[in-house]
């Protein structure tokens, strides 16, 4: 539970708070206008639940990242980066993809070497981008670049 509710937080933080708060602001105004007009917003606004019972979001993933996250990391005994956490989302994802019911829906756009492919994998849901965006700024990200000695 806890980490759900933290993964929770970290999506719905995964844009600026000031893209946040102005998409609000709009739908506030929305809101307003549709009353004045006699419409119900409860009939127009998509619908917030209740969600699929089966993990359509990337729940038990995002779960195992969170998990690793307090693990100790290697190149820095006392926390996890985003990079080494993030390795759980790619190996979920492969394996989704090499599965058999990742096949049944392949759709792909495009021609030659240019592809673009619509998936039904769960790690790659607009929800868990919001959270791994969100990930990545609160844990940074430390890069060691193999650089020249100078003279």
């Amino acid at each position: 539970m806890c980490c759900l509710v933290r993964a929770n937080l970290d999506a719905f933080w995964g844009r600026e708070p000031s893209t946040v708060l102005a998409k609000r602001r709009n739908l506030d105004q929305r809101i307003k206008m549709w009353r004045e007009v006699g419409l119900s917003p409860n009939a127009l606004l998509p619908a917030l639940g209740p969600y699929p019972d089966d993990d359509v979001q990337g729940i038990g993933v995002v779960a195992a990242m969170l998990v690793k996250s307090t693990k100790l990391g290697r190149h820095d005994p006392t926390y996890t980066q985003f990079q080494m956490m993030r390795k759980l989302r790619a190996a979920y994802s492969n394996m989704f993809h090499a599965s058999a019911c990742s096949n049944i829906p392949t759709v792909t756009l495009g021609r030659d070497t240019a592809k673009s492919f619509l998936t039904t994998c769960p790690t790659q849901s607009s929800w868990f981008e919001h959270f791994c965006n969100s990930c990545l700024k609160c844990m940074g990200q430390e890069v060691h670049q193999d650089l020249a000695i100078s003279v």
